[in-house]
Formats: C-alpha cells, sequence, structure tokens
C-alpha cells in the first residue's frame, strides 16, 4: 500500500505476513490435524492457540510490561472437530479479582490444511494458524 504524505512524499507499507493461501482441504479435518500449538495474526494482534489432546484449549497474548512482554492466558475452555470446523467453548480469565467472567462459543469452518498451517475462516474473513509445535 502507498499513501501520499505532505511532508514525506509516498510512504510504502508492507504487510507483515504475505503468505495467507493455503491449499483447499481435500478431506474432513480431524482432530489429529489441530493438536497442538498454533500462532495466529488476528486485526493488530498475535495469538497462540493452545489445543490440547484432551480437547483442553488455551489462547494467549504477549502483553507488553516494563521488564519484557508477559504471555497471559486470555481464555480457557474446551474444543472439538465437528462437521468441517473447529468448534470452541471457552471464558475469559480473570487478569484482577473481581474482573467479571466472558463466556463464548465460536464456529470456525477449516478451509485448508496444510503441514504446519490451517486456514480458518470467520464470516468472510480467512485466517491462517502457524503450527508452532
Amino acid at each position: 500500500m502507498q499513501l501520499k504524505d505532505t511532508k514525506e512524499g509516498v510512504v510504502s507499507y508492507k504487510r507483515l505476513f504475505p503468505d495467507y493461501s493455503v491449499q483447499a482441504s481435500k478431506r474432513a479435518p480431524v482432530d489429529t490435524d489441530v493438536f497442538g500449538l498454533w500462532r495466529v495474526h488476528i486485526n493488530t494482534h498475535d495469538y497462540e492457540i493452545a489445543l490440547g489432546r484432551d480437547h483442553t484449549l488455551g489462547i494467549f497474548a504477549n502483553r507488553p510490561d516494563p521488564t519484557g512482554d508477559i504471555r497471559q492466558q486470555l481464555w480457557t475452555g474446551y474444543w472439538r472437530i465437528e462437521n468441517g470446523k473447529v468448534l470452541i467453548e471457552a471464558k475469559t480469565v480473570p487478569i484482577f479479582t473481581g474482573e467479571s467472567i466472558e463466556t463464548n462459543r465460536w464456529g470456525w469452518p477449516i478451509i485448508g490444511i496444510e503441514a504446519g498451517r490451517i486456514a480458518v475462516r470467520n464470516g468472510p474473513v480467512r485466517y491462517v494458524w502457524h503450527r508452532l509445535n
């Protein structure tokens, strides 16, 4: 993307993660496709999604801190694969005593599977999960 700036002239911006294409799924996803730790970039943040073999779930983000980034768990819950979707039931992890807990359910169709990458759709938006382990 290029923007015209009165002081700088033309300023160019480059997408941080340009490779969002993943081969379309030719089979229904199964649990073994998604076990593990995944990184996904949503809007302006990177998140880690931990999907356990026991179907437990953890969603984490790095929070800036004066001593360095702190990995913080944002959501906890359970996941399953059903009808080609990863279904998640989760609740927020309180950051401070007395914070209210939010619950949510998500269902993301898995639209592509490759070694080390999975593409999911959230409405009209597609996201690519990158395997960390």
